[in-house]
């Protein structure tokens, strides 16, 4: 583990033990003046030294063995969804691309063509019109065509009837060797892809930290950036478990002010979006809320790491739920789902000699 990020760790550790004592005693002092049931009918619920930290803190790992070719963000500086962070070079892959592309354009173009096919079915039909015609000069003259020449003819317009199935058989595997060169294409895509490092949240957020820089050798994991998203961030308080059950605390509204320097206050609104179900030792239990950030002078105000206070609104009705997501079937093409591969027939062409 980096060093800062040791020592961040324990600075909030340090920050969550001091929390719970401060809390542990608030609650004491309060509930020594108050019943629980004269605790629960105030309006609302002031918690203090509530920790804020950011809705997604995430590493943006590497995707693919190689040297960092170009950065293209500045720690602190604030991205948008998707937008490309760095490239880890991609020469060789740029090259595979390439000759799965032209591997793929020759297999669509060899697909396309059905000369065989059509070629094995007009010489079906001549040999079909020969024999026709040698039996019609038999029926006429009787033994106009000898037996030999009449076998003969059988036999062509036999050989002509396979051809046609041996022309529209390599056709159709015509067809497969495309499907194999445009997943292949597909393959040599995504793997094209993978060389470039792109913003993975679908929110504007910051970069915090640049952990690789350019010219140094990544593989796929090696964490390169640090970002955060902060036009949201969560707050973290603990609830005394005595006066307050959660179905008390579940999606109600939230006030948040901090202090900021010179004594300069700010508020903001949220609502609580987790309440954690195990109580802890000193008799409190997790909180979470979430809540609108907003900027001065273009930095955002609220940052992860300040302790602010949260007031819980018991005296407006909790938020209404959001429904829950429809389960999703289990899917994916597992040995008895196999998709079958259709059957190309060339055009103009019926599915019978």
């Amino acid at each position: 583990m980096r060093k800062p990020e040791f020592q961040r760790l324990q600075t909030r550790r340090r920050n969550f033990v001091f929390l719970a004592a401060a809390l542990l005693a608030a609650g004491l002092v309060a509930g020594a003046g108050l019943s629980p049931t004269a605790f629960a009918q105030q309006r609302s619920l002031t918690l203090e030294m509530c920790l804020v930290s950011p809705l997604h803190d995430i590493e943006v790992p590497a995707q693919q063995a190689g040297v960092l070719r170009e950065m293209y963000v500045r720690e602190g500086q604030e991205v948008e969804p998707e937008a490309l962070l760095a490239l880890i070079d991609d020469r060789s892959a740029q090259r595979a691309f390439q000759i799965a592309r032209i591997q793929y354009l020759q297999a669509k173009y060899e697909a396309e063509n059905d000369i065989d096919v059509r070629f094995a079915e007009a010489a079906a039909a001549v040999a079909k019109a020969e024999l026709e015609a040698a039996v019609a000069s038999n029926q006429r003259v009787p033994g106009a065509i000898n037996t030999s020449e009449l076998r003969r003819l059988q036999l062509a317009h036999h050989r002509s009837k396979l051809a046609i199935e041996q022309a529209r058989r390599d056709f159709q595997l015509a067809q497969y060797n495309m499907q194999i060169r445009q997943a292949e294409l597909q393959e040599a895509e995504d793997q094209l892809g993978r060389h470039k490092i792109s913003m993975p949240l679908g929110q504007r957020a910051v970069v915090v930290e640049i952990l690789k820089h350019r010219g140094e050798w990544v593989k796929p994991g090696d964490p390169v950036f640090r970002v955060m998203q902060l036009n949201r961030v969560r707050v973290e308080g603990f609830v005394n478990a005595r006066f307050y059950g959660p179905q008390e605390i579940q999606r109600r509204r939230v006030q948040v002010l901090v202090t900021l320097e010179r004594g300069r206050q700010e508020r903001f609104e949220g609502q609580i979006v987790s309440v954690h179900p195990v109580v802890q030792q000193d008799g409190h239990y997790r909180v979470l809320a979430e809540v609108v950030n907003r900027r001065d002078q273009g930095l955002w105000i609220l940052r992860p790491g300040h302790q602010v206070q949260m007031t819980i609104r018991l005296d407006l009705p909790p938020v209404a739920a959001r429904p829950e997501p429809a389960p999703r079937a289990s899917g994916g093409a597992g040995p008895d789902r196999s998709p079958a591969l259709p059957t190309i027939v060339p055009s103009g062409t019926s599915s019978k000699p």
